[in-house]
């Protein structure tokens, strides 16, 4: 190639339609939760087993035994979750906004699903408000998800794929 015909600046980035900030209000609204569990939980494993969620309730030590490593790899199982979403949102390309909401999603189906099935031993109250909290874990990064792959809204230029 002759340098004549070389090409003097590279192609500009594609454009994407994203919708308006609610896109990265709703990835930080998702990403709230695994950063507070997150944080108890390593910092406090034991506070967290017999605390969680807080507000007189206790949820995790109805499934005992206490096991600190595992309430530490929890911690960090979330807080890593949590910054994942938070970079999806700072930096909202494609690829990694719909790698985190599934990743999201792999990680709170499941877990939705085995409190879903394991409610005996709980108070009535305790059980719906688990239930929902969850079922709202799975509802709204699923439709971020869906919404996102739609690609409505204003343009943005993509800086990642």
């Amino acid at each position: 190639m002759s340098r004549s015909s070389m090409p003097t600046s590279l192609p500009a980035p594609q454009l994407r339609r994203y919708p308006s900030g609610w896109l990265r209000a709703g990835l930080l609204l998702v990403a709230i939760p695994p950063l507070l569990i997150g944080a108890w939980a390593s910092l406090d494993p034991a506070g967290f087993f017999v605390g969680f969620p807080g507000m007189g309730l206790h949820w995790v030590d109805l499934l005992p035994p206490y096991n600190e490593h595992l309430m530490r790899d929890t911690g960090g199982l979330y807080l890593t979750q949590a910054a994942v979403l938070i970079a999806a949102a700072v930096r909202p390309g494609r690829s990694l906004v719909r790698a985190a909401l599934i990743s999201n999603l792999i990680f709170a189906g499941p877990h939705f699903a085995f409190h879903l099935w394991h409610l005996d031993g709980w108070a009535t109250p305790d059980a719906i408000a688990q239930t929902a909290s969850l079922g709202a874990l799975v509802a709204l990064p699923s439709l971020l998800l869906l919404v996102e792959m739609k690609g409505r809204g204003r343009t943005r230029r993509e800086t990642s794929r």
